[in-house]
Formats: structure tokens, C-alpha cells, sequence
């Protein structure tokens, strides 16, 4: 049964993990409307925004357990849908900041958010087919979700194809580059290929401590990210042709 008293284990995680990100947002947000930045930094914004509203929901579904369980079942499968319908949209504005630092995909920037927005609609489509089930452990107050081999499948590759070829563009820049441009390099790349292995981590969490390590992973992730985001030099996130 599930419980109708406490706030769960995996659903608190969720919370601070949405709070972190919604913060992060309207830092680079605002970070973004004062400085003159490049267009392209505005990306970073709308990566961190789909995020928030993907941790959203997953929090609403959890109140959902808290308030009504006998909605849950109801809510759960569109919710999740949805939730990570609006990580895909996160992922696609990565997609479009890898094409933006690899000269041969410059000139194809849109084309290749064109693509990756297939991919991640497929990603939607057989999500929906196949919703996940939840197990509910009450004693550890934790959700798990069983999702489908093929979804689990498109969901690494896509974090492939976006968090590590980025993170490694952000290193190698920072290891060639020199003083105040280094720092929030290293920042962005660590940032990003933290958050890629928060995924396998995510993916065997079966218990309280399994949990923490990847949503603390996550936490980690997205605070290096927005430190990056909000160097106050031009060059500093990288953001040049």
C-alpha cells in the first residue's frame, strides 16, 4: 500500500533536486538578461528550465501519493510521460550547443535539433506505449520505476550524444586555455559528465544510500553547471566560434 502520512524518501530527494535546478534557472536567466551574452548562452537557460519542469512533476506525482494515493495510479503514467518529454526538450537545446562547437555540425544547427527532436519523440512515443509500473518499497520510502528496455535505451543514448561530447568540449577548452577562462571551463565540463553518471548510478539505486549518491551527483552536477553559466567573461563558458 502506499503511504498517506509522510512525505516519501525518494520523494524529499526529488524536492531539493527541484529547488537546486528552479534556483539555478533564474540565476542564469537573470545572469542572461544583464550581460551581454551570445545567443547561444541562452540555451543554457532553457537546459536548466525544462529540467525544473521535469523535476515538477515528478514531485507532483509524488504529493499525488502523499494526498490522494488512489489518483496516483491515474496520474502516473501521463506524468512521467510528461516529465521526461521535458528532459528531452532539455537535452535538445545540449544537442544544439554541441552542434554550435563542432565545425562541421555549425552550419547544421538547427538541423540537428530538428533530428534530435525526432529521436526524442520516438523516445515519448514508446514511453507512452509502455508506461512504467511503480514499486513502492514503504519501508524505505522509496519509488522505483520499471521502464522499458527500448525507452532506457534511447534515454542513454540521447545523454550520450549531448552530455559527454559537450563535457569534453568544455575540458579540452579548458585545458588549453589560460587564466580567467579556464576555471568556468572546467566547471561546465565536470558539470556535465557528473550529471551523465548520475544516469547509471540512477539506474541500480535499489536502497536510501543508492539514492542520496545519485541525486547528490545530480545536485553537484547542476550547481557546477549554473557556476559555469554565470562567468563573467564571454569566453569563459566557451560560447565562441
Amino acid at each position: 500500500m502506499f503511504p498517506d502520512i509522510s512525505f516519501t524518501f525518494s520523494g524529499l530527494l526529488l524536492l531539493i533536486q527541484l529547488l537546486i535546478v528552479s534556483a539555478a534557472w533564474i540565476v542564469t536567466y537573470r545572469h542572461n538578461r544583464r550581460q551581454r551574452v551570445p545567443p547561444q548562452n541562452r540555451y543554457w537557460s532553457r537546459f536548466l528550465f525544462f529540467h525544473a519542469l521535469f523535476f515538477l512533476i515528478l514531485v507532483a506525482l509524488h504529493l499525488s501519493l502523499e494526498l490522494r494515493p488512489a489518483l496516483l495510479a491515474e496520474l502516473l503514467p501521463t506524468g512521467y510521460i510528461v516529465a521526461h518529454a521535458m528532459m528531452f526538450i532539455a537535452l535538445a537545446y545540449l544537442a544544439r550547443l554541441v552542434a554550435c562547437f563542432t565545425p562541421w555540425l555549425f552550419a547544421r544547427e538547427r538541423l540537428v535539433f530538428a533530428v534530435f527532436g525526432v529521436l526524442a519523440l520516438l523516445a515519448t512515443i514508446l514511453n507512452a506505449a509502455a508506461p512504467p509500473q511503480p514499486v513502492y518499497n514503504a519501508s524505505l520510502g522509496l519509488m522505483q520505476f520499471d521502464v522499458a528496455t527500448p525507452v532506457s535505451v534511447l534515454i542513454v543514448l540521447l545523454t550520450t550524444v549531448t552530455y559527454v561530447p559537450l563535457g569534453y568540449i568544455f575540458l579540452r577548452t579548458a585545458w588549453r586555455q589560460r587564466g580567467r577562462v579556464k576555471r568556468p571551463s572546467y566547471l561546465l565540463g565536470a558539470g556535465l559528465l557528473v550529471l551523465y553518471a548520475a544516469g547509471p548510478v540512477h539506474n541500480y539505486a535499489i536502497g536510501p544510500a543508492a539514492y542520496i549518491a545519485k541525486d547528490g551527483l545530480t545536485m553537484i552536477a547542476f550547481v557546477l553547471i549554473v557556476l559555469g553559466v554565470t562567468a563573467r567573461t564571454r569566453g569563459a563558458t566557451g560560447l565562441q566560434h
